[in-house]
């Protein structure tokens, strides 16, 4: 299990007690996808709720936790346009500026992933093939957030001297 981290930053006071138990139960290389309202979690799946928006939940998982860099974000298949051109992708690089611009700085690389096997041209999984690996320890975190494809997800980090250094 990761420990928290050990930071001035504040927990965002959204997450209670359930989603703390589970975020401090999640081990090195296990999966977080933080989902939209509308997002259909598969049966049997871990979750938790989160009263916020996707990006607030991003926000507030990476100054908890530590993470890998990688932040792989849902897009349409038929939109080719870049991540912040729609407006879950502007929150999410919002949540990221943030990020960057703390103390201790927490950088992040978000990835556009297409939900359909189109991206299978390109030799890389999109976002379903990627949050539906049955070997990954998985938690997802269901937000209130209306805005399409306000989904992402990333993987738990060893621990978090890696992740700051």
């Amino acid at each position: 299990m990761p420990a928290f981290r050990e930071t001035a930053l504040t927990i965002d006071p959204r997450f209670n007690n359930k989603p703390l138990q589970e975020l401090s139960a999640m081990g090195a290389s296990h999966r977080i996808t933080i989902v939209n309202a509308n997002y259909d979690i598969p049966g049997g799946m871990q979750s938790v709720g989160f009263p916020g928006s996707s990006a607030d939940a991003l926000l507030g998982i990476a100054r908890l936790i530590p993470i890998e860099e990688e932040v792989i974000i849902l897009r349409h298949e038929n939109q080719v346009r870049d991540v912040i051109e729609y407006e879950s992708g502007r929150a999410f690089y919002r949540a990221d500026m943030t990020l960057r611009n703390q103390e201790p700085p927490i950088i992040l690389k978000l990835k556009n992933r297409c939900q359909s096997t189109a991206d299978n041209l390109f030799k890389r999984p999109g976002f379903y093939q990627v949050i539906s690996n049955p070997y990954e320890q998985h938690l997802f975190v269901r937000t209130i957030d209306e805005l399409p494809f306000a989904c992402c997800s990333l993987v738990v980090a060893h621990n978090v001297a890696d992740k700051q250094a």
